[in-house]
Order: C-alpha cells, then sequence, then structure tokens
C-alpha cells in the first residue's frame, strides 16, 4: 500500500483496528476487541467481537487493573452528569 504523506495517530488506530477484524475476528475463536484513542481533538472508540467475550475481558481487565477501574469509574461518572444534564435541557 503506498501512501503520500504521513499517516496520523487516529488513523493508524483505525487502520490498525480495521486489519486485526479482517485477520482475527470470526475465525471459529470468541476474540474480542475494544480500542479508544485520542489524539487531544478528537476521540475514536473501535469495537469488534461477540460482546459475551468483550465484557468478560473488560471485568477481567478492571479487575486487575485498579487505575484503569478508577478511570473508568470517573469516566462513566462525568458521562452520567453530562446525559443527565442534556435529558435536563431538553426539557426547557
Amino acid at each position: 500500500m503506498e501512501r503520500n504523506g504521513t499517516v496520523g495517530f487516529l488513523e493508524s488506530v483505525e487502520l490498525f483496528g480495521d486489519t486485526m477484524g479482517e485477520q482475527h475476528m470470526n475465525v471459529g475463536k470468541p476474540n474480542g476487541m475494544i480500542i479508544i484513542a485520542s489524539d487531544g481533538d478528537k476521540t475514536i472508540r473501535f469495537v469488534d467481537g461477540d460482546d459475551n467475550t468483550i465484557l468478560d475481558s473488560l471485568s477481567t481487565v478492571l479487575y486487575s487493573d485498579k487505575t484503569l477501574f478508577n478511570l473508568l469509574e470517573s469516566a462513566l461518572a462525568l458521562a452520567i452528569v453530562a446525559r443527565l444534564k442534556s435529558d435536563d435541557d431538553d426539557t426547557d
């Protein structure tokens, strides 16, 4: 594959996710993948695989990584507050 110029960070993440998905998903094994990437201006997410596999993997990593658990807990709290404020604004 020939490209002009450089490939940006988020484009590289998307390319990686697509490539991994093509090569390793739906191959008879319950693979799962979650990627969250940000370049400071834009955030993307890439989710591929069976929901149960992803849920099991996510719960396992959160159980074993307290820092990631705390970050996700804080992110959920921020998202909940933002949603509540958004819902409240919609009723005006």
